[in-house]
């Protein structure tokens, strides 16, 4: 199993993307972070080429462009 298949825990991403695991809640909790999927009633996982693909979203060349 390669990265891009396995899932990626709250602080895996978080170090990632270079924010904490309760920058990772409140970016759930605003819905404007990458895509996230329960495993039960409390945990929380992602799957990589959500992320990636919320990285990719993210990235602008100048200050005043909005997604």
């Amino acid at each position: 199993m390669d990265i891009g298949s396995r899932l990626a825990t709250p602080r895996e991403v978080a170090d990632f993307i270079g924010t904490t695991v309760a920058g990772m809640a409140q970016m759930r909790h605003r819905g404007n972070g990458p895509d996230f999927v329960r495993a039960g009633n409390r945990k929380v996982m992602y799957r990589w080429e959500d992320v990636n693909g919320w990285v990719e979203r993210n990235r602008f060349c100048r200050t005043d462009q909005h997604s």
